[in-house]
C-alpha cells in the first residue's frame, strides 16, 4: 500500500472541485492515509460533498454527521458551515424539511453576524434552491419561461392600465 498526504489529497480536491477529483479520492480510500486530525476532516467532509454530488445521499449523511459530531471538530469556519449547509439539506432532502430549513436559517443568520455576508448569501441560495427543487414535478426545469404568458409578471401605470405581460409587450398600447 502506498501513503498518501492528506494535504496533497485535499488540496488536489479543491484545486480541481469534488466531482473532478472522485477517482483520486477513491483511489486514497484505498491506500494508507496519513495526516493531521484536521486534515482527516476536511477529506471526510470533501467525501460527504462528493457523495452527495453523486447521488448517493446516504453516504453523504454518514460523512457529513460523523464529521461535525467530533467532539474535537477542527474544520475551519467556512468549511464548516458549508458541511452544516450539506447537513440541512440532507435533512430537507429526507422528509424533515422543517428541521432542515431551521438549521439553515440559523447558520445564515449567524453567518451574516459574523461578518461572513457573501457565505450568508450562499446558505440563502442553497436554502431557496433546495426549497424549489423539491416543490416541481421531477424533470421540470425551475424556472420555464414563456413570452406572453397572461399569468406572469404585469407592470401597471399611473392610471392603472396594464402595460405589460410576463414579455415586456404593452397590452394597453401605450408605450412600455
Amino acid at each position: 500500500m502506498r501513503s498518501v498526504s492528506v494535504r496533497e489529497a485535499v488540496r488536489t480536491a479543491k484545486r480541481y472541485g469534488a466531482e473532478s477529483c472522485c477517482s483520486e479520492v477513491e483511489a486514497q480510500q484505498e491506500t494508507n492515509l496519513t495526516g493531521t486530525p484536521a486534515q482527516l476532516q476536511q477529506l471526510r467532509a470533501l467525501q460527504a460533498h462528493l457523495a452527495f454530488a453523486q447521488g448517493r445521499f446516504e453516504d453523504a449523511a454518514l460523512l457529513s454527521r460523523s464529521v461535525l459530531s467530533e467532539e474535537d471538530l477542527r474544520l475551519p469556519y467556512r468549511d464548516r458551515v458549508r458541511l452544516s449547509v450539506l447537513d440541512g439539506r440532507l435533512a430537507i432532502r429526507a422528509g424533515r424539511v422543517e428541521e432542515g430549513v431551521a438549521a439553515l436559517q440559523q447558520l445564515a443568520r449567524r453567518a451574516t453576524q459574523s461578518g461572513h455576508v457573501d457565505l450568508a448569501a450562499h446558505v440563502w441560495q442553497v436554502l431557496a434552491t433546495t426549497l424549489a427543487a423539491g416543490l416541481r414535478p421531477s424533470g421540470e426545469a425551475p424556472c420555464r419561461s414563456r413570452p406572453g404568458r397572461p399569468d406572469g409578471p404585469q407592470s401597471v401605470g399611473r392610471q392603472g392600465i396594464r402595460t405589460g405581460g410576463a414579455d415586456g409587450v404593452a397590452e394597453s398600447g401605450a408605450k412600455p
